[in-house]
């Protein structure tokens, strides 16, 4: 391909030289050579582009850029294009798969930086990825583009609300947590707060818009229940929603609080993303950017206020402790008015959820009563020193009684739920010490146990990460279920198959297979599976809504039925089994009286039954060789219908395949005589056709053939009539034909009759 200064500049050295640019290490790019080209035109394209550089340096935002690539030039590279200048591209191959090489490496380190970056959250600054651009020299758009294909987002934090827009929402947050409430936006939508959205405003994904409306629905719901603590504490979030001039901006600062409230626990991204989907209601891409918000929260800053604003903005984001470590700071004369109230008021909360804190390590104290006194506590500072260590320590109670129960798909554990009712109670399940699963419900289906083996299935209840004491149920032993019997029939769906029926085994899989003989091991007989498969042939299977459909090969074989699981096979019934195949291409034709019947025969079969009209024949192959088919005398007025099945002699008596059959409609002869009637110069020939059951002709037509030879079909003549649809008996007229002889008449039909012509005196005219 020619070389082209301006393409060269577009795509070289203007993205090398934008904020972030770097210049291609690759000499494909760098000089427009590759592995494909000769060392003349490796040489005149160094050229080409060494002439570009010249003539780009005339631009001033070139310059500093042209210097390096020819300071490049003159350095590692100059070595390389000497030796093609020579015919030697030995260098050259050796610096484009090193770089090849390199590239693949800057690459992977740039993803390896921006998988760290991003994290679980899978959001990045801009300047990060900017710094890891130019660290690993990847260039911006491609560091970019590599965002794109790890599926990393890079933007910059969300701004957050800062200061709470209503004064007292330190008793909004009391009131909700005495109602149950986990957060304002579920006290007023209820289970409807779901895929809920915060950054740039508080919406539901159903646009429902937190209004007049929404509250005057809440209102109502909560004016009809009886007066007491509940409607009380009602009240209170129901009057600091009506005092702020937006309340859906209280709703967002509440929502936004708990997860900054959460991220001061030190909790990981995947836990503050599950707590905002799971708890919060938050959409989860809506989680994912306030997490990223919150976490970079000082990029830009929040709201500076004096002390009695940095109190109040630490008791209402939860860090109680935060609060009273400021008012240690303070000055006696600097803790009055509203500063004091909040001091007063941290230093309430934090004595209280010390005392819950102590009375729940106390012995004697009921576990769940003990994580109810800490959740209370973690309420009310959620900062509280080892109040966390403390509740993640306590397990719940046991589970109940377990039970194993083998069946079709494995082995289903199930058990008693634990006692316990606070916390998220999660059950471990362990099969002989090893662990399975960790389910929430109180069942779980093993689907590859051990078999042969003493399988022994406890269950362990756990609250977070502390466990309870393991449950366990009685061993049980797998082995495969034998199948004592079982119906063969054929398939009505699927010819040449068979439906096996019968009752499916509790445990393992249900397999047929074909033996030459008697089985060796009786019923209920548990064997390796790689002897059974070395002393037996699998019939192909298919699921079937009533069974099994098998596809046995061959004309006979011993079926056994066996269960399967892992390694051992439970010998089950077993039956004989014939399957002879259809013959094929079967053939009939009527000769008057006479139908000769065709077909081919089974490589496998000697004998066919053959049936037509009431009466059937057993004929061997050599009979039927030796008469060239077989011959039925049936009356041409008889309709007919010929069957033929494959036929075994086995024990005695006859075993017939599937039937093949050919029908033949009746061939009722009819009769006609042609006559000629009138005087010579207007004579006309009469036709008279009879027979011994009314007919119906399709089509009759009168042929005329000059010469000495009658007409075998319509085409060997003139047609001089024809007529459609006839009904016999009937008798038709026709014009005589006008001409001298000699000439032959002849009639033919369409239909299921057949025509018998009248004697030739009749028919020829000398």
């Amino acid at each position: 391909m020619a070389f082209d200064h301006d393409r060269y500049v577009e795509e070289v050295l203007e993205p090398a030289r934008r904020p972030g640019g770097a210049l291609p290490d690759d000499p494909r790019a760098r000089y427009r050579v590759d592995e494909t080209m000769s060392a003349a035109e490796v040489t005149e394209t160094v050229r080409r582009v060494r002439q570009s550089w010249r003539l780009a340096r005339g631009q001033l935002k070139f310059k500093r850029l042209v210097n390096r690539l020819e300071a490049d030039d003159q350095g590692r590279y100059r070595e390389i294009f000497s030796a093609a200048e020579r015919g030697d591209l030995g260098p050259l191959r050796t610096a484009l798969a090193e770089t090849a090489e390199h590239a693949a490496r800057r690459r992977a380190d740039a993803e390896e930086r921006l998988r760290a970056a991003a994290g679980r959250l899978r959001l990045v600054l801009p300047d990060v990825v900017e710094r890891i651009a130019r660290d690993t020299g990847l260039g911006a758009e491609e560091t970019l583009a590599l965002c794109g294909e790890l599926r990393i987002e890079a933007r910059e934090p969300d701004r957050l609300p800062q200061a709470p827009p209503y004064a007292g929402y330190g008793e909004v947050r009391a009131a909700l947590d005495t109602l149950g409430e986990r957060h304002l936006a579920r006290f007023v939508f209820g289970d409807a707060c779901r895929d809920t959205r915060v950054l740039g405003g508080f919406s539901l994904p159903d646009g429902t818009p937190l209004g007049g409306d929404a509250l005057e629905g809440v209102r109502a719901r909560w004016a009809a229940e009886p007066r007491g603590t509940l409607t009380t504490q009602a009240e209170t979030v129901l009057t600091a929603l009506g005092a702020v001039p937006d309340p859906a901006e209280l709703v967002r600062h509440d929502l936004v609080t708990r997860v900054r409230e959460r991220a001061r626990e030190h909790a990981d991204d995947g836990t503050l993303v599950r707590y905002a989907v799971g708890r919060l209601g938050l959409a989860l891409d809506e989680a994912r950017r306030l997490v990223f918000a919150v976490r970079h929260e000082s990029r830009y800053g929040g709201a500076p206020g004096d002390t009695a604003a940095r109190l109040k903005e630490l008791i209402d984001g939860g860090d109680v402790v935060g609060a009273v470590d400021l008012a240690r700071t303070l000055d006696v004369a600097a803790i009055a008015g509203e500063v004091g109230d909040l001091v007063a008021e941290a230093q309430t909360r934090l004595d209280t959820a010390v005392r819950l804190r102590d009375e729940a390590v106390r012995d004697g104290t009921d576990p769940d009563r003990a994580w109810l006194m800490l959740r209370d506590a973690l309420a009310s500072v959620p900062g509280l020193p080892e109040a966390g260590e403390l509740q993640a320590r306590l397990a719940p109670h046991p589970a109940g009684s377990v039970t194993a129960e083998a069946c079709a798909e494995g082995v289903l554990v199930s058990w008693e739920p634990s006692a316990s009712r606070v916390g998220e109670i999660g059950y471990e399940v362990r099969r002989n010490g090893v662990p399975l699963a960790v389910v929430a419900g109180c069942s779980l289906l093993d689907e590859a146990p051990a078999v042969d083996t003493a399988l022994r299935y406890e269950v362990v209840a756990r609250r977070g990460e502390a466990a309870a004491a393991p449950s366990g149920a009685e061993p049980l032993l797998l082995r495969p279920e034998a199948v004592r019997a079982f119906a063969l029939e054929p398939d009505p769906e699927e010819p040449g198959a068979f439906l096996v029926r019968c009752q499916a085994p509790t445990t393992g899989v249900l397999e047929i297979v074909a033996l030459p003989g008697e089985p060796p091991w009786p019923p209920g007989t548990t064997v390796p599976v790689a002897g059974l498969r070395a002393a037996s042939r699998t019939v192909p299977s298919s699921p079937h809504r009533d069974g099994l459909t098998v596809r046995p090969a061959g004309v006979g074989a011993v079926l056994l039925a066996v269960t399967v699981l892992g390694g051992l096979a439970t010998i089950g019934g077993h039956r004989e089994h014939v399957s002879l195949p259809p013959v094929a291409g079967l053939t009939a034709e009527r000769r008057g009286e006479v139908v000769y019947v065709g077909f081919a025969w089974p490589s496998e079969v000697s004998e066919a039954l053959v049936r037509w009209n009431g009466r059937e024949r057993i004929v061997s192959s050599a009979l039927y060789r030796g008469r060239g088919g077989v011959r039925l005398t049936v009356p041409e007025d008889e309709e007919l219908t010929v069957e033929v099945a494959p036929a075994l002699f086995l024990e005695g008596g006859h075993v017939f395949g599937p039937v093949s059959s050919v029908r033949l409609p009746a061939r009722p002869p009819v009769r006609y005589d042609v006559m000629w009637q009138g005087p010579p110069w207007r004579r006309r020939l009469v036709l008279t056709f009879t027979c011994e059951r009314p007919v119906r002709l399709a089509r009759l037509s009168l042929v005329l053939r000059r010469g000495r030879v009658q007409p075998v079909s319509a085409a060997d003549g003139v047609v001089l009539a024809e007529w459609s649809d006839l009904e016999v008996p009937v008798t038709l007229e026709a014009p005589g034909p006008g001409r001298a002889g000699p000439y032959w008449l002849r009639c033919f039909a369409e239909g299921e009759a057949e025509l018998v012509d009248p004697p030739v005196r009749r028919l020829r005219v000398r």
